[in-house]
């Protein structure tokens, strides 16, 4: 009859820790205007299962028409670290983009991700990835 209630604690253990595992394989950051750029935003970074990252960003307040970048960086502030380009963007008439991008650079490593304009790579938005 004791092994019972020992065996049952195991099993709880055991699925918080995969209920933990799990939800690290997703992040969700907001886009931080830069340079009182006005752009803003969300991305969604979610870990691949043979490595590598899926990566989904909805912005606002770009300038219309205006291309833009999209770079994963190795270290916080969005300005230093490796940085691996996630996607090239166009932003609508109403200043409006979304981009979705596989990258080989996995989950852990990605500490913040930036929009920056694609004529002179300035900084518009920065999102702070934290895991």
């Amino acid at each position: 009859m004791r092994k019972f209630p020992v065996a049952l604690a195991f099993l709880a253990a055991s699925l918080i820790g995969v209920g933990a595992l799990a939800a690290s394989d997703k992040v969700v950051a907001n886009f931080v205007s830069q340079a009182s750029s006005g752009v803003t935003g969300q991305v969604t970074l979610n870990a691949l299962p043979s490595g590598g990252t899926m990566i989904h960003g909805k912005l606002s307040g770009l300038q219309a028409n205006v291309e833009y970048a999209s770079q994963a960086f190795t270290e916080a502030g969005c300005a230093t670290g490796t940085a691996t380009i996630i996607s090239h963007f166009t932003a609508n008439d109403k200043g409006m983009a979304v981009f979705n991008a596989k990258i080989d650079t996995n989950l852990p490593d990605i500490k913040s991700v930036s929009v920056q304009l694609g004529s002179d790579q300035s900084l518009k938005a920065c999102a702070p990835v934290t895991q």
